[in-house]
């Protein structure tokens, strides 16, 4: 019993001292268990916690690239920089978001960034040069592309030629974004006649394709064609060249080149010959937040914007200052108080960016202030004359030539003063008639000069004409600057060349006239006359709006009207900036508008007689598609000579509108351009008159019951849509996409109007083509 009470006895010692062993082996497992397994729980944790910093500083650093992507999209980046150029492609621009993402301070970089391969980018001053031209040349080479068709790029090359220029291809080049391929084969340089086969190879995060040319004549020569479809007789000389591409026609937003033979900075800091397709323009936005940093490009469509055109839309609008009685047929004797015409479709919220009021009307009588000198004799009564020996009298009129005379002097000088100092302010004009013989010479040239001081100083010299003018007298005029406006005035001659035999300068029927115009009208807004202070201020009143000459959007014209030479009357412009009163007084524009008391010659027994007003609102509006604006506003007279009228004072028939660039039709747009065009004294009764657009005649929809059809061979007939009265035209022609006169990329378009029977006065004419389709998409995105 004992025993089995000390065997029993010794089994619990046996079991606790197993259990010992076990509990020790479960102690140096878990130890070399949990050890680990805490060790990387706290790690996991801090993991975790360095994971979530990061997704924090990735979305901080993200809202930075979606800041930049909106500054970008909604042209905000003038207001963020006031330093920012789009022209300027080394700076780079950064700013931090107002408020904290996530806790992190989020810092955004913005950049013009530069992609035509090989070629460094150039200074700001000449990028604007090779871009946009200057004041009275547009871009020397433009170059675009487009989608043309399903999976075909056209690049077009417009090229305005400098005489005796010969524009040379060095390269053409490409460059396409990710998920964009160039087809080996496709293009029309590596077919007959060219045979350029293009390097194909990685740029900028895609793919970039050149045609190395080797200075082959764009204009063609004896040895080579032109360049494709290149006609060497046209201004601009324009080749269109395509290839096919892989990738999604909806999406492509490639950049073209050229590099050529000449200077297209047009007098730049440097010579640099090449010019690329700057209306694809590609940002590099950099973003960062704590450690992490974002790298997006963003390229957006904007087509450049050229010369020195108005950013905006326009509405124009007029009527008739005049009317028949019922017993006359061609006469328009009534003069009217006033006349009326609404605008109702500006969009809601637009900002009115400009407002231009003309007035215009003819007078009959013209005052003579001196002369006219019939030119029979160098002595009085007119006037002495002080001629040099390059001058004589030949048939009662003045003539001048140097050829064969010893050392001539070529000046013929008013010997006495003319007092015009009460005329100070007031339109003044000097006229004479002048022709020569001899078949003149481009430098050959007949120049004037005034003096205000009796002949102690004068003006620099002003040329009446040069070359050959003909041999039939025609009528000068000028208007006589107001400095010269004194009681000390004088005038003088001067003969440039006229070396050669048989050249000679006539000069005939020297004459000072007054030509006074209507400078102040009746202006109302909504029924409601408004006007300007003496301090400039939008005022509601009985007073009369003003011309100020020193106002720089004011202005004043007055211009001759003759038949075949002889002088009929003479018709004024005017024009005042009303911005202020129509920004103060209407509803973003949309009013009645009233026009009144403007003074005019109306007479029953002379069909030269007009009156009219035109009203022309510039606005900007978050609904409305921005456009590139023309105004020509040279007050100019046509008479029926079958010449087209040099509307754009170059020296030249007709007109070249550049400094555009026509973009590809947007969904449901119907219309490419816009024309509006304010001429006075047209008449239904005489046909043959027309605008030609781009070779196509226009016409802006009146019909009338006159003897004489309206429609494009009659388009100055007086009358126009929505006016109440007959006298003037204020014709608006829409350039429709489907009539094929303009297509993308077009960058110039010609502009011709004649009369054959009618005359008229072209008060002003502005066109307005689209230049803004913005669009833009992230093209490479990289994380660091």
């Amino acid at each position: 019993m004992v025993k089995q009470k000390r065997i029993v006895s010794n089994r619990k010692t046996s079991q606790r001292g197993h259990t010992l062993i076990m509990v020790l082996i479960l102690l140096l497992l878990g130890s070399l268990i949990i050890t680990p397994f805490l060790s990387h729980l706290t790690t996991g944790t801090r993991t975790s916690l360095e994971f979530e910093r990061k997704t924090h500083e990735f979305y901080a650093a993200d809202s930075g690239i979606q800041d930049g992507q909106w500054q970008i999209r909604f042209n905000h980046l003038s207001d963020t920089f006031v330093d920012y150029s789009p022209y300027d492609y080394i700076s780079s621009w950064s700013y931090n978001l107002p408020e904290q993402v996530n806790t992190f301070t989020v810092n955004t970089t913005i950049q013009n960034s530069w992609i035509p391969k090989v070629m460094p980018p150039p200074d700001e001053s000449d990028v604007k040069r090779i871009l946009m031209g200057d004041q009275s040349n547009p871009p020397k080479v433009i170059i675009t592309g487009t989608v043309s068709d399903v999976s075909t790029f056209q690049i077009k090359l417009q090229y305005y030629p400098d005489a005796g220029e010969d524009l040379r291809i060095e390269t053409i080049g490409v460059w396409l974004p990710a998920g964009f391929n160039y087809v080996n084969g496709s293009g029309s340089l590596e077919a007959s006649p060219y045979h350029f086969t293009p390097d194909v190879e990685s740029w900028a995060g895609g793919q970039v394709v050149l045609w190395s040319c080797g200075s082959y004549p764009f204009a063609g020569d004896a040895f080579f064609d032109p360049f494709p479809g290149a006609d060497p007789a046209d201004t601009p000389m324009v080749s269109t060249m395509t290839f096919r591409f892989t990738g999604p026609s909806q999406d492509l937003e490639a950049i073209s080149w050229v590099d050529t033979n000449l200077d297209l900075t047009r007098g730049g800091t440097e010579f640099i010959t090449y010019a690329w397709d700057a209306d694809i323009k590609v940002y590099k936005i950099t973003a960062v937040a704590g450690d992490t940093e974002i790298e997006a490009y963003f390229p957006k469509s904007e087509l450049r914007e050229l010369g020195a055109a108005i950013g905006g839309d326009y509405r124009a609008i007029g009527n008739s200052l005049t009317a028949r009685s019922n017993n006359t047929y061609k006469y328009r004797d009534i003069l009217l108080t006033e006349t009326s015409t609404t605008v109702d479709d500006i969009p809601s919220g637009a900002y009115v960016a400009k407002a231009y009021l003309y007035w215009s009307g003819w007078f009959k009588d013209i005052t003579t202030v001196w002369g006219p000198d019939d030119c029979s004799d160098f002595t009085a009564p007119i006037m002495n004359w002080n001629a040099d020996n390059a001058w004589d009298v030949d048939s009662s009129r003045f003539r001048g030539y140097t050829y064969g005379k010893s050392s001539p002097g070529r000046y013929l000088t008013m010997d006495s003063t003319v007092d015009l100092s009460g005329y100070a302010g007031e339109i003044i004009k000097i006229s004479w008639q002048q022709w020569e013989e001899g078949g003149l010479n481009p430098d050959d040239a007949f120049e004037f000069q005034f003096s205000g001081n009796g002949g102690a100083t004068w003006s620099s010299l002003i040329t009446a004409f040069s070359g050959n003018i003909g041999s039939t007298p025609e009528t000068f005029a000028f208007t006589i600057p107001d400095q010269y406006l004194t009681g000390n005035f004088k005038i003088r001659f001067y003969l440039e060349g006229f070396d050669s035999p048989g050249e000679i300068a006539y000069i005939d029927n020297i004459e000072i006239r007054w030509l006074p115009a209507d400078t102040s009208a009746i202006f109302k807004i909504d029924d409601q006359q408004v006007y300007f202070d003496s301090n400039g201020i939008p005022q509601k009143g009985n007073q009369e709006i003003v011309v100020d000459p020193a106002n720089l959007g004011d202005r004043v014209q007055v211009i001759d009207n003759t038949s075949h030479g002889n002088p009929h009357g003479y018709s004024y412009s005017s024009r005042k900036d009303v911005t202020a009163l129509v920004r103060e007084y209407s509803d973003c524009g949309n009013a009645d508008y009233t026009v009144g008391s403007v003074e005019a010659t109306c007479d029953a027994d002379d069909e030269w007689a007009y009156a009219g007003w035109s009203l022309i609102i510039v606005y900007s509006s978050v609904d409305t598609v921005g456009h590139r604006l023309y105004l020509y506003d040279d007050f100019l007279y046509k008479d029926h000579d079958g010449t087209y009228l040099d509307f754009d004072q170059d020296g030249n028939e007709g007109g070249i509108i550049s400094g555009f660039i026509i973009p590809e039709p947007m969904s449901g747009e119907v219309n490419a351009a816009r024309i509006t065009a304010f001429v006075g004294e047209g008449d239904i009764w005489y046909s043959g008159d027309y605008l030609q657009f781009n070779g196509d005649r226009l016409w802006d929809g009146t019909t009338t019951n006159g003897n004489t059809e309206s429609g494009p061979n009659n388009c100055w007939n007086g009358e126009s849509v929505g006016m109440s009265a007959e006298g003037v035209d204020v014709d608006t022609f829409n350039i429709a996409w489907s009539e094929g006169l303009l297509e993308p990329g077009d960058t110039s378009a010609r502009i011709d109007i004649l009369t054959n029977y009618d005359i008229w006065n072209l008060v002003y004419i502005i066109l307005s083509f689209r230049s803004e389709s913005t669009t833009g998409r992230s093209i490479s995105y990289l994380i660091r």
